[in-house]
């Protein structure tokens, strides 16, 4: 089993978290995008490029016909359309966007440039675990850091916070997008939380898991990726958060299920294709700096939701 790390000094998502909603939603220069290209500061992820701009597979093929020779001439092409942002589905062309999308395609002369290029210390160690096809990223530890500390929360009340974020919208949203595809008159997003939205799928038993309902974390595998699978991820997740006894996620976890819901959710961008990438929004909320109001109100819609209805509700 092939097993090896690379490690890359950059001072990521901490940098993002204080600076994503300021010139990092900026549009990145054409000197910018010229010089990864022209200086070959990107690896040959023609693409797995295109798939996180969110540039469409005809748009991508496109390109590649269109210069069949030159990896750097397609490359240059997929970051000019998207810059154009003229597809609906595209990412949004800003700075922190292609920061993200570099390091997702492990272009790390590429993302350096970038980050050098805007201000961003490289003094942040990323690990990454490659073990057979599978990759681990290491680096959601940090995202909290500051908001924790400026809204007079542990690091672990944000954690949870951030997970509940992404439990109850993000997580419920592919749910819901999913079933809308079977059963067309289904009551409006609001009125369907996660509860509701997993018995309807257990109903329907159209994605069965590959264990059958119900599971464990203990019985899916990690090469366990069927549509069924990640619904009984998506259980899993909002049963660990709504049955825990206290409002905190320590890193360790944090980190373990930023990993698993991370490749959940794109595989649920290709089969969803929903309006707004659900990686989009995860990059989001991992990026955002989480008020005083957001940790309560998740508190309450969490732990005091299951406290006042666990006597009600049979856990799932």
């Amino acid at each position: 089993m092939l097993l090896y790390t690379i490690t890359l000094n950059i001072d990521f998502y901490t940098f993002l978290t204080e600076n994503a909603s300021s010139r990092l939603q900026d549009i990145p220069s054409d000197h910018v995008l010229n010089t990864l290209t022209e200086k070959k500061l990107i690896g040959d992820c023609v693409v797995h490029l295109g798939i996180e701009l969110g540039l469409s597979i005809n748009s991508i093929k496109e390109t590649i016909v269109n210069n069949p020779r030159d990896l750097y001439d397609r490359i240059h092409n997929l970051l000019i359309k998207w810059k154009s942002c003229n597809e609906p589905n595209m990412v949004t062309p800003t700075i922190y966007r292609l920061m993200v999308a570099l390091k997702r395609v492990e272009a790390s002369e590429g993302l350096a440039f970038v980050m050098k290029t805007y201000g961003v210390k490289l003094n942040y160690v990323v690990r990454v675990r490659v073990q057979a096809a599978d990759r681990v990223f290491s680096n959601f530890d940090e995202v909290s850091t500051r908001t924790a500390s400026s809204a007079g929360f542990t690091k672990e009340e944000i954690n949870f916070t951030k997970m509940g974020m992404i439990a109850l919208n993000i997580l419920a949203d592919v749910l819901y997008d999913l079933l809308k595809q079977d059963k067309p008159n289904l009551r409006p997003r609001s009125d369907c939380d996660i509860t509701y939205l997993y018995s309807e799928h257990r109903k329907l038993n159209k994605h069965i898991p590959s264990n059958l309902w119900g599971g464990t974390w203990q019985t899916i595998q990690n090469t366990d990726i069927a549509i069924g699978d990640d619904i009984e991820r998506i259980r899993l997740t909002r049963n660990e958060l709504q049955h825990s006894r206290i409002f905190k996620l320590e890193d360790k976890r944090f980190i373990e299920l930023c990993n698993i819901l991370s490749d959940l959710l794109k595989r649920f961008d290709h089969h969803n294709t929903p309006t707004r990438l659900y990686t989009d929004a995860l990059n989001d909320i991992l990026a955002k700096t989480i008020s005083a109001e957001e940790v309560k109100s998740i508190e309450n819609d969490i732990l005091g939701k299951y406290t006042l209805n666990r006597l009600i509700y049979e856990p799932l």
